[in-house]
């Protein structure tokens, strides 16, 4: 999907992906390239180089308010 659009678009590899292997920890890499993946929620991360690569993305929320929420329902009020 993304990663072959990608791959296809950016670098002109006209592979037809049978090259593309998994390592063993299912990592795709290639010949020529390494890639990493990442995804959280809808965003999409994608490394791509000629060495060993990797990309991690969080989408962080929004913080929660727990100590205002305990006082909310604490049993000593």
């Amino acid at each position: 999907g993304v990663l072959r659009a990608l791959v296809h678009k950016e670098l002109n590899f006209d592979d037809d992906f049978s090259s593309v292997q998994r390592n063993e920890n299912g990592k795709p890499y290639c010949e020529r390239y390494c890639f990493s993946i990442s995804h959280s929620d809808e965003l999409v991360a994608v490394a791509v180089s000629n060495w060993n690569v990797g990309i991690d993305i969080e989408k962080v929320k929004k913080k929660k308010k727990y100590k205002q929420l305990a006082k909310n329902y604490s049993w000593t009020k």
